[in-house]
Parts: C-alpha cells; sequence; structure tokens
C-alpha cells in the first residue's frame, strides 16, 4: 500500500550533465501537514552547478514508516 499519492509532481531542467558525472539532489520537507505534504529540491553537478529544481505536493494515504512528523 502506498503511504502518500503524488498530486503534483514538476521537475525543471536547468543544464545536462556529462555521462560520466556524478549528481546529487538537496530536498526539504516544506509542508508535512496530516493529510498532505509538500518537498521541494535542487540538483546540483560535481562541480556544484545548478541542474534542476523539482517540486513534489503529496496526498498523506498513510504514515510513512521511519519518517519523523517533525523535522
Amino acid at each position: 500500500r502506498n503511504c502518500a499519492e503524488a498530486s503534483l509532481f514538476a521537475m525543471d531542467f536547468i543544464s545536462n550533465v556529462s555521462m560520466d558525472g556524478t549528481v546529487r539532489m538537496i530536498s526539504n520537507i516544506k509542508h508535512h501537514g496530516r493529510t498532505t505534504m509538500v518537498i521541494v529540491g535542487e540538483m546540483y553537478d560535481n562541480k556544484n552547478r545548478l541542474l534542476a529544481t523539482m517540486m513534489a505536493s503529496m496526498v498523506n494515504v498513510d504514515k510513512i514508516e521511519g519518517m519523523p512528523s517533525k523535522w
């Protein structure tokens, strides 16, 4: 059973990364309410250049095991 269903997912690609490159994603939960959650993130390459941004709105249908309700 899914714990959360995506109601909106958007990702904006800003730049490319080479096939042998490394990327990292930094994400933050901006809102974690009883019924909804909003997560934003940014993707960077190994030279710390911004590659993409993302935003997801989720509808909580159950508790996510291991995720604290307060950060």
